[in-house]
């Protein structure tokens, strides 16, 4: 192998293993609280990251009026909002769709903590990875 076919090679290797490295695919069962059993809500969260791509999500469900509001927090920062119809409801972030990731989402393979609460910041799930 001469000397360019090397650097050539390791430059492949390199990028192969930085984009392994920020790959991931993760999901989780969020726990209720007390608040949250008495609503009978359950959730998960779920990160994925593939090259440039990336997506987090929290699906729910609960038993609460359609309308109803959840704020979602990753990380402790804002990530977005829940609104239930027929006793379901899900924040879907995905860079493919063209969303912005907030600043406690991006990178997605970061998130280690995930909570959900209500607007008043009554916390009714919560999940680590």
């Amino acid at each position: 192998m001469n000397k360019r076919s090397i650097t050539i090679a390791m430059t492949v290797l390199a990028l192969t293993a930085a984009s392994a490295w920020a790959d991931c695919r993760r999901k989780i069962n969020l726990i209720p609280t007390g608040a949250g059993m008495s609503k009978d809500i359950s959730g998960t969260a779920e990160v994925r990251a593939a090259g440039t791509a990336q997506k987090f999500k929290v699906s729910m469900d609960a038993a609460v009026r359609n309308g109803a509001i959840f704020v979602v927090r990753a990380n402790g920062q804002l990530a977005g909002a829940v609104t239930i119809q027929l006793g379901s409801g899900e924040l879907d972030l995905n860079t493919k769709d063209g969303d912005t990731l907030p600043p406690g989402v991006n990178p997605v393979c970061s998130i280690s903590t995930v909570s959900v609460s209500t607007p008043a910041g009554v916390a009714v799930l919560n999940g680590s990875f």
